[in-house]
C-alpha cells in the first residue's frame, strides 16, 4: 500500500473505540511516545506523553496531526510509578523550561517501579529464521512456566514480555543490568541471530499493542494458535478487525495456571538460570 492507503486504513482502524480502549489499558503506567515511520519526512518525534483516557489519546493524534503522517505508537519498557507522569505542554520551548520537566528528563529513574523482560527479534533481514528463533524462545519460557505475553512487532517481528510486577524486586539500576545481562545470555548460548540488543536503556520503548504500525500491521498479541500458524495476513488491518473480537482481550498472558507467587518463583529460576 502507498501512503494514503495506509492512512486512511490506519484512520479507520482507530475508529473503532474498542481498539483504542485497548490500546488505553496497554498504556497504564507508561510512557507514550510516537515517532515517524522509516523514511517519513518531515520526521516527527514525541516522548514523556500520558494517555489514561481515550480522550486524551485523541487529543495526542490531533496535536501530531496523526492523519497526515505515517507515525507509530511506541510506549516504555519500564513501568512507571502511578500518578507520578507530569503532564506537559505541547509547546516543546515552553515544555523544557519547566522544573517538571527538567526533573523528569534527569530524574527518570526516581518515576519508575519496575521494568519488564523484554526481548525483541527483528525479521526484517531473514523472517524464517526470525520465527524459528521466536519459536525456540517461546518453548523454553513454556518450559520454565514463567508468565509472558508475545505479540508481532510488525509483518516480520515479535516481542516478547514478562511483565513487570513478576520481575525480583531490586533497585530498578540492578534489575535492569540483570535483564540485560539474561537476553545477552540466552542470544550467546542459543547462538540466536535476531534478537536485537541495539538499545538496552531504562527508556527503551516497544510498540504498543493493538496499534497501527505504519507497514499495514496491527500488533497484535498472539494466542499459542495464532503464533504457531502466524503469517503476514493474520495481522493485516482487515484481518484483525474481521476475524478477532478485540473488545477485552487484552494481552493474552501466559500464567499456566500457576498463582502469582508460583509464577514469580519461576521467574527467579529462569533468571539463576541465565544470569
Amino acid at each position: 500500500m502507498n501512503k494514503e492507503e495506509i492512512l486512511k486504513e490506519r484512520e479507520f482502524y482507530y475508529s473503532h473505540i474498542f481498539v483504542l480502549f485497548e490500546i488505553v489499558k496497554c498504556l497504564k503506567n507508561r510512557e507514550l511516545c510516537f515517532l515517524s515511520h522509516k523514511g517519513e519526512i518531515p520526521r516527527k518525534t514525541a516522548r514523556n506523553m500520558i494517555a489514561f483516557t481515550i480522550d486524551y489519546l485523541k487529543k495526542h493524534f490531533r496535536w501530531i496531526n496523526f492523519d497526515k503522517y505515517s507515525i507509530n505508537m511506541y510506549h516504555s519498557v519500564a513501568r512507571l510509578k502511578p500518578n507520578t507522569i507530569p503532564v506537559f505542554s505541547y509547546n516543546l520551548r515552553e515544555r523544557t523550561k519547566t522544573q517538571e520537566y527538567k526533573d523528569f528528563k534527569k530524574e527518570f529513574i526516581n518515576f519508575v517501579e519496575g521494568y519488564n523482560l523484554f526481548i525483541d527479534l527483528d525479521g526484517k533481514e531473514d523472517f524464517e529464521k526470525c520465527y524459528q528463533e521466536a519459536k525456540e524462545i517461546k518453548k523454553i519460557f513454556d518450559e520454565y512456566k514463567i508468565p509472558y505475553y508475545l505479540l508481532n512487532s510488525s509483518f516480520k517481528g515479535f516481542h516478547f514480555h514478562v511483565p513487570a510486577e513478576y520481575m525480583p524486586n531490586m533497585e530498578i539500576s540492578e534489575l535492569l543490568k540483570l535483564i540485560n545481562k539474561v537476553v545477552y545470555n540466552i542470544k550467546g548460548i542459543y547462538d540466536f541471530k535476531t534478537i536485537d540488543l541495539s538499545i538496552f536503556d531504562l527508556k527503551r520503548v516497544c510498540k504498543v499493542p493493538y496499534s497501527y504500525e505504519c507497514s499495514g500491521a496491527i500488533c497484535l498479541p498472539l494466542t499459542d494458535v495464532q503464533f504457531n500458524n502466524f503469517s503476514s495476513k493474520m495481522v493485516s488491518m482487515k484481518e484483525v478487525i474481521k476475524n478477532i473480537k478485540i473488545k477485552n482481550r487484552g494481552l493474552i498472558l501466559r500464567t499456566h495456571n500457576l498463582d502469582e507467587k508460583a509464577l514469580k518463583e519461576n521467574v527467579i529460576n529462569f533468571i539463576r538460570e541465565f544470569k
